[in-house]
Order: structure tokens, then sequence, then C-alpha cells
């Protein structure tokens, strides 16, 4: 995450308070709502009930995020602190950016599985059916392509030198301005590791998704003169880790 998470915990509260506007006009003129809407104004009612409650879940988790970006920048619950060279970093740049496009196409790649499987199934047994099925497969590869688009749109922004620094806290890290956060509710942290050559030491950390545990790998680069604090933060995060 790279911009400020207290713009995302604003927009959450948006939306949870523009269901409240649906709140709101039920208890002043329900009748007036259903001769409008008829029964869709229940779908109306649960929609907004989602997005409170789901408003409110997202807010949470965007203000943990800026309480650790906050705590990592005071020094507060810090593990190491470095700074990379904009040389360091510039030879850094092609394998984090490889690492992370093999890790996006490898997710493509399983979603891409799944969606032959699923929608193929469905359209072999039912072939009238299988018109729909075929465009709904289209549209979700459509809507993952572009995604793995943006998502490599994202990394190429992230991986432009911005100082540098390298702050590992307890609950986070923050790369470059880059914020990454495991400590938040059905995140954990995995541990951390030198690469073969210890230039790099990769942070792990995961979370529960809808498709199960899911895997994040934060690189970051080491100079010689910083290797000192980055076995500091190795140790520290394998022992939170345990």
């Amino acid at each position: 995450m790279r911009f400020d998470p207290l713009r995302g915990l604003v927009a959450a509260l948006l939306i949870s308070g523009s269901s409240l506007v649906w709140f709101a006009a039920l208890w002043l003129d329900e009748d007036a709502l259903f001769r409008r809407f008829g029964f869709s104004m229940h779908a109306a009612t649960l929609l907004a009930i989602f997005a409170l409650i789901a408003g409110l879940a997202v807010a949470g988790l965007f203000l943990r995020f800026h309480h650790v970006r906050r705590e990592l920048l005071e020094g507060r619950r810090v593990l190491a602190r470095w700074r990379v060279d904009e040389a360091t970093f510039n030879s850094f740049v092609p394998k984090a950016r490889d690492a992370d496009r093999a890790d996006k196409r490898q997710a493509l790649a399983a979603v891409a599985f799944f969606v032959v499987v699923i929608f193929g199934a469905f359209a072999l047994f039912d072939h009238d059916a299988a018109p729909f099925m075929l465009s709904m497969a289209g549209a979700v590869m459509i809507t993952m392509l572009i995604a793995y688009w943006l998502g490599q749109r994202a990394i190429a922004a992230q991986l432009v030198y911005r100082g540098g620094e390298a702050i590992v806290g307890e609950r986070g890290s923050l790369f470059n301005g880059v914020l990454h956060v495991w400590g938040v509710p059905l995140s954990w942290l995995t541990g951390a590791r030198f690469s073969r050559d210890g230039r790099v030491l990769e942070v792990g950390y995961a979370f529960l998704s809808r498709i199960g545990a899911q895997g994040v790998s934060v690189l970051l680069p080491v100079p010689p003169d910083a290797r000192a604090e980055a076995e500091k933060a190795e140790e520290g995060l394998d022992a939170l880790a345990r």
C-alpha cells in the first residue's frame, strides 16, 4: 500500500454512511418506498445492511493500517531500520518485478484453471445454459486480466526510488513508502530469511481470503553496511512468528 491509509478509512466510512440514508428513508416513510420500489425495496435494504457492515469492517482495517504506519514512522515497536541507496535500489528492481510477476501469473493460472473447470462443466452438462456459462467465464477472465494489468502498473509505481528507507516493525514494514501490515485480524507473520547471496531480506506473512490462506513476500534489499540491522529484523521477526 503506497497511499495514506486515512484516505481508505474516509472512503470506507463514506460508504457506510451512505447506507444510513436508506435507513433514514425507511424510518421516515417506508410505505412510500414500497409504492415506489415494490419488493425490490427489501433487496435494497439487504444491500444497505451489507454496505454498512462491510464499510465499517474495512474502515477498521484501514484504521489499523494507519496506526501501524504511524508507529513505524515514529520509531515505536520497530525492530530495525536502514536506508538503501539509489544504486542498490535500482539493481534490486528487476528481481522484485520478476518475483511479483511470477506470483501474479501463478495466481492468474490457478484462477483460469478453476474457471475453465467449473464453467466448462456446467456448459457440458447443460447445453442450454452453455452460452451464458461461457459468457460468464469470459467475463471473469477479462476481469482477471485487467486486474493483472493494473497490478503490474501498481508495482511499477512502487518501484520508483523515494528515499529507500526500510523500517521493519513488529506489526508491519515500510519500505520506500510502501506499507505492508501483518498485525491485523486474520493475518499472521510467517517469518523472515535472507536470500542466498545475503543481499535481500524476505519477510513473509499470510492472510485469510475467500479461497484460503494467501501468502505475501516482502523483499527488502540489504546493502553491506545495513547487514547488522537486517539481521536484527530477521531475528525479531522469526521470534514473533513462532
